[in-house]
This record gives structure tokens, sequence and C-alpha cells, in this order.
């Protein structure tokens, strides 16, 4: 949804006793009007103190949404995003500052004002948008996002495993290995992007493993390829991508995280070809063959030394979600928790 500065600094304007003009004459609407208005869980609530006579109780649950409503305008305004994405990748770099104390994203006041909106009064909210609203703020903040990923991207990079011998045995030795699953005796080099998993000591699982015939390994990634981290299978499509919320995670973090097994969604060029061959228990010829064929090392994992998750994802809140979602979005509750 676009808003222009001018329909934000109406709103602002319009501020009497902290609630904007759209519920100030909330007394002369009748119930199926204050539906419309106020919609879902909220109109439910004014309906109710109204038929009680509560005005004070009603008067703070509209200085409430008076506060959610400009947010959401300030958000759309300053970073032309649905506010509950936005919301979800600020909380992801925020998150990642925590643990990561040497990454320091740009406009970080404005991004911790953000959070604490609900805590503001209107001053500091007028004073907020009279700060940021002439500043590119849209193109900082995924530059920053885009930032904390290659960083945690290079820390993934950085703990792969290197291996200088033609065939590694892991007998219950800490590793990390970067690998795709296949049923094919030929790397496809034509292919624009593949899926990719993260395994490591703490879970040696795989996509559809049983099925699999052969295990292709990466030594080393392209940060600048990597399209979309998820500690979960992402659903990703070759062609639309996916709708998984956009995680940045560390090795360790993701493996933590990892339900099963993770997804590393990846930008293929006719350059980028597997390094390893890796084994579970056992190297089959087809995989020696393979591997001699290609030119590939060959990493032999001994599993009964080793942790294999099963399950699924955890996360709660774990998808990008579409502007009409958004407008229809009925658990505000879940929103709410996002904005604070």
């Amino acid at each position: 949804m676009k808003y222009t500065k001018k329909d934000i600094e109406h709103k602002l304007n319009s501020i009497q006793d902290g609630i904007i003009d759209t519920y100030q004459e909330y007394d002369k609407y009748n119930y199926m009007t204050i539906h419309i208005m106020l919609k879902y869980s909220r109109a439910c609530v004014i309906s109710k103190l109204m038929l009680n006579n509560e005005s004070d109780k009603i008067k703070d649950y509209l200085r409430y949404y008076s506060k959610n409503d400009l947010l959401d305008m300030i958000i759309y305004y300053l970073f032309d995003d649905i506010p509950y994405n936005f919301l979800i990748n600020l909380k992801e770099i925020m998150n990642y500052m925590k643990s990561n104390p040497d990454y320091k994203p740009h406009n970080l006041d404005l991004y911790k004002q953000i959070l604490e909106f609900n805590s503001l009064d209107i001053i500091d909210i007028i004073n907020l948008f009279n700060k940021y609203k002439d500043l590119d703020c849209r193109s900082l903040f995924y530059y920053d996002f885009r930032i904390a990923r290659n960083i945690a991207y290079h820390s993934i990079n950085q703990h792969l495993l290197n291996l200088d011998e033609k065939i590694t045995y892991l007998n219950g030795e800490d590793f990390y290995l970067c690998i795709h699953s296949s049923n094919s005796y030929v790397w496809d080099n034509k292919a624009k992007v593949v899926s990719l998993s993260l395994i490591s000591h703490d879970n040696t699982s795989c996509y559809d493993k049983k099925h699999r015939k052969f295990i292709y390994g990466f030594s080393k990634l392209k940060i600048d390829h990597i399209i979309h981290l998820y500690p979960a299978d992402s659903y990703s499509s070759y062609t639309y991508g996916t709708d998984k919320i956009q995680r940045v995670l560390e090795p360790k973090d993701l493996m933590k995280e990892t339900g099963g097994h993770n997804e590393i969604f990846y930008k293929l060029d006719p350059q980028i070809k597997p390094d390893l061959m890796v084994c579970y228990d056992v190297a089959t010829e087809e995989m020696l063959q393979i591997a001699k064929d290609n030119n590939l090392k060959i990493v032999i994992i001994n599993t009964k030394h080793y942790k294999q998750k099963e399950g699924k994802e955890k996360v709660l809140i774990n998808t990008y979600i579409t502007e009409d979602k958004y407008r229809k979005l009925s658990n505000y509750e879940l929103l709410d928790n996002l904005k604070r």
C-alpha cells in the first residue's frame, strides 16, 4: 500500500488525546460501522466496552490502535514493504546483531524505536517521522539485511570441511559439509539454481537420503550466489523461489534450529561444480566411479558416531505474506507481538 508524506503528516496532525481522526468519533458509530472500521477482534473489544459504557478503556484501546496504524503507515512509507514482512526481517537483523557485536546496521536508532513503537509517545512518533521521512531508509535497510546474511554465509564457508586427502573418513570428528543429494550420474551444469543442505556432526540428515543414490559436496560456496537459507525444507520452486522467511544463521545456530534437514537455495553458473562425493558408511562402486570421472574427493561418514534429526520445522512464524493476506489478517496478537 502506498502512503505519501502528506497522508502521514495529515494523520499526525489529526491526533487528539492520542487518537487519530479515524477513531475520534467512535461514539457516533453503530455496531456495524465499528466492525467495518476496526475489523476482527478490535471491533469485538470496542463493541463490548461500549455496551458497558467503559469510555476510559475504549480510549486506551483507540490510542493503542492509533499507534499501530501510524506504525503501519510509517513502515509502508519508509521501507516500501508490508509491515508484517518488514518486521520479521528487522527482528532477524536485530537478533543476529545480539550474537555478533561487530555487526552494526545503519539507522540502528530507527530500528530500535520501531520495535519499541508501542512505548513511544506521540511527540516521539512525530519526531521519528520528521527525522527519517526524506532519507532512503529502504535501500539502507535491505543493504543491512544482505550484509548480515553475507557475514553468516562467510561463517558457513569458514567452517566447511577442507580436505587434503583423496579419501577422508569421519569417525566422530566435528565437521560441516554443504551437500546436494541426487540420482544423477552427471552434475547438471545447465541448472540455474540448486537446493543445498548443511550437515554436520550435530545432524547428518539430508533430503530423501533413502532414495537418493549420490550426495555431492562443496568445500566452498560463492556467497553472492546464496539466494535463501532456511532451517527446514523451504519447499522452493526453481521458478518462483519460496515464501519461507529469510533466516540469518551462523552454522552452529543453523544446525541447532534445523528439524530434519535445512535448505540453502543456491544460484548456479557453468563454473560451479561439486568437488566432493559424500558417502554414508559405504562408498559404492558407482560412487567411486563418479568421483574418479569428475575428479571428486571422497568423504565417508561413519553414521553410528553421529546424530540424525528427524521431524519438521518448529518455527511458528515461518512465511512471508501477501498484501491481500495482510489486509485480512485476523490474528492481531501475532502482529502485535512482532511489533514489540
